[in-house]
Protein backbone atom coordinates (compact mmCIF):
# COMPACT_ATOMS: atom_id res chain seq x y z
CA UNK A 1 0.00 0.00 0.00
CA UNK A 2 2.97 2.29 -0.39
CA UNK A 3 3.53 5.30 -2.52
CA UNK A 4 3.36 4.74 -6.27
CA UNK A 5 4.45 8.25 -7.20
CA UNK A 6 5.36 11.47 -5.46
CA UNK A 7 1.65 12.21 -4.92
CA UNK A 8 -0.23 8.92 -5.30
CA UNK A 9 -0.51 5.93 -2.96
CA UNK A 10 -2.08 2.62 -3.97
CA UNK A 11 -4.79 2.81 -1.30
CA UNK A 12 -6.13 6.02 -2.89
CA UNK A 13 -6.87 4.13 -6.10
CA UNK A 14 -9.05 1.44 -4.53
CA UNK A 15 -12.84 1.29 -4.60
CA UNK A 16 -14.36 2.99 -1.55
CA UNK A 17 -17.15 0.45 -1.04
CA UNK A 18 -15.14 -1.48 1.54
CA UNK A 19 -16.33 -4.82 0.18
CA UNK A 20 -14.08 -5.47 -2.81
CA UNK A 21 -10.50 -5.32 -4.01
CA UNK A 22 -11.09 -3.34 -7.23
CA UNK A 23 -8.22 -0.92 -7.77
CA UNK A 24 -6.37 1.01 -10.44
CA UNK A 25 -3.07 -0.74 -11.03
CA UNK A 26 0.20 1.19 -10.86
CA UNK A 27 0.93 0.55 -14.54
CA UNK A 28 -2.28 2.20 -15.73
CA UNK A 29 -1.62 5.39 -17.74
CA UNK A 30 -3.99 7.45 -15.57
CA UNK A 31 -1.52 7.15 -12.65
CA UNK A 32 1.38 8.70 -14.58
CA UNK A 33 -0.78 11.35 -16.21
CA UNK A 34 -2.24 12.55 -12.91
CA UNK A 35 1.27 12.67 -11.46
CA UNK A 36 2.37 14.75 -14.47
CA UNK A 37 -0.48 17.14 -13.69
CA UNK A 38 0.63 17.40 -10.05
CA UNK A 39 4.19 18.10 -11.16
CA UNK A 40 2.97 20.82 -13.52
CA UNK A 41 1.06 22.61 -10.77
CA UNK A 42 3.91 22.21 -8.29
CA UNK A 43 6.27 23.88 -10.74
CA UNK A 44 3.79 26.59 -11.71
CA UNK A 45 3.09 27.49 -8.07
CA UNK A 46 6.73 27.29 -6.98
CA UNK A 47 6.53 24.34 -4.58
CA UNK A 48 8.28 20.98 -4.51
CA UNK A 49 5.06 19.03 -4.12
CA UNK A 50 1.36 19.80 -4.26
CA UNK A 51 -1.25 17.99 -2.21
CA UNK A 52 -3.43 15.66 -4.26
CA UNK A 53 -6.79 14.46 -3.01
CA UNK A 54 -8.36 11.64 -5.00
CA UNK A 55 -12.05 11.76 -4.20
CA UNK A 56 -12.91 8.76 -6.38
CA UNK A 57 -10.88 6.29 -8.40
CA UNK A 58 -11.70 2.66 -9.22
CA UNK A 59 -15.24 1.49 -8.48
CA UNK A 60 -16.81 -1.93 -8.48
CA UNK A 61 -20.11 -2.16 -10.37
CA UNK A 62 -22.29 -2.35 -7.22
CA UNK A 63 -20.65 0.73 -5.68
CA UNK A 64 -20.90 2.61 -8.97
CA UNK A 65 -24.63 1.84 -9.04
CA UNK A 66 -25.05 2.74 -5.35
CA UNK A 67 -23.64 6.24 -5.88
CA UNK A 68 -25.88 6.81 -8.91
CA UNK A 69 -23.26 6.69 -11.63
CA UNK A 70 -24.01 5.18 -15.03
CA UNK A 71 -22.90 1.83 -16.40
CA UNK A 72 -20.59 3.53 -18.89
CA UNK A 73 -18.49 5.09 -16.13
CA UNK A 74 -14.76 4.97 -16.73
CA UNK A 75 -14.37 4.44 -12.98
CA UNK A 76 -15.58 0.82 -13.35
CA UNK A 77 -12.96 0.38 -16.07
CA UNK A 78 -10.28 1.48 -13.57
CA UNK A 79 -9.16 4.29 -15.86
CA UNK A 80 -10.63 7.36 -14.12
CA UNK A 81 -10.02 9.58 -11.12
CA UNK A 82 -11.79 12.54 -9.59
CA UNK A 83 -9.18 14.86 -8.10
CA UNK A 84 -8.53 18.02 -6.16
CA UNK A 85 -5.09 19.65 -6.15
CA UNK A 86 -3.87 22.00 -3.44
CA UNK A 87 -0.78 24.20 -3.31
CA UNK A 88 0.26 26.14 -0.24
CA UNK A 89 -3.06 25.33 1.45
CA UNK A 90 -5.21 26.63 -1.41
CA UNK A 91 -7.09 24.54 -3.91
CA UNK A 92 -6.07 24.94 -7.52
CA UNK A 93 -9.41 25.82 -9.15
CA UNK A 94 -10.94 22.75 -10.80
CA UNK A 95 -11.28 24.83 -13.97
CA UNK A 96 -7.48 25.20 -14.14
CA UNK A 97 -7.01 21.45 -13.72
CA UNK A 98 -9.64 20.93 -16.44
CA UNK A 99 -7.77 23.35 -18.71
CA UNK A 100 -4.49 21.50 -18.09
CA UNK A 101 -5.91 18.13 -19.17
CA UNK A 102 -7.96 19.63 -22.02
CA UNK A 103 -4.88 21.36 -23.39
CA UNK A 104 -2.64 18.34 -23.01
CA UNK A 105 -5.13 15.93 -24.61
CA UNK A 106 -7.17 18.00 -27.08
CA UNK A 107 -8.32 14.97 -29.10
CA UNK A 108 -8.67 12.23 -26.46
CA UNK A 109 -9.45 11.45 -22.83
CA UNK A 110 -12.40 12.37 -20.70
CA UNK A 111 -12.27 15.59 -18.71
CA UNK A 112 -15.15 16.74 -16.54
CA UNK A 113 -15.45 19.97 -14.61
CA UNK A 114 -17.35 19.98 -11.33
CA UNK A 115 -17.65 22.64 -8.62
CA UNK A 116 -15.15 21.06 -6.26
CA UNK A 117 -13.15 18.59 -8.35
CA UNK A 118 -12.01 17.59 -11.82
CA UNK A 119 -12.65 14.22 -13.44
CA UNK A 120 -9.96 12.74 -15.70
CA UNK A 121 -9.96 9.45 -17.57
CA UNK A 122 -7.89 7.85 -20.28
CA UNK A 123 -10.57 6.81 -22.79
CA UNK A 124 -9.32 6.95 -26.38
CA UNK A 125 -12.01 9.29 -27.67
CA UNK A 126 -12.50 12.89 -26.57
CA UNK A 127 -15.23 13.58 -24.02
CA UNK A 128 -15.80 16.88 -22.17
CA UNK A 129 -18.42 18.02 -19.70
Amino acid sequence: MGDLTKNISQHELTCKCGNCAVTIQSHEPVVKLVQDCCDFFAKSTGVDKVTLKITSAARCQPHNTDIGSNDDSQHIRCSAVDIQIFSQGRQIPPSKVFDYFDGRFPDACGVGLYNTFTHFDTRTEKARW
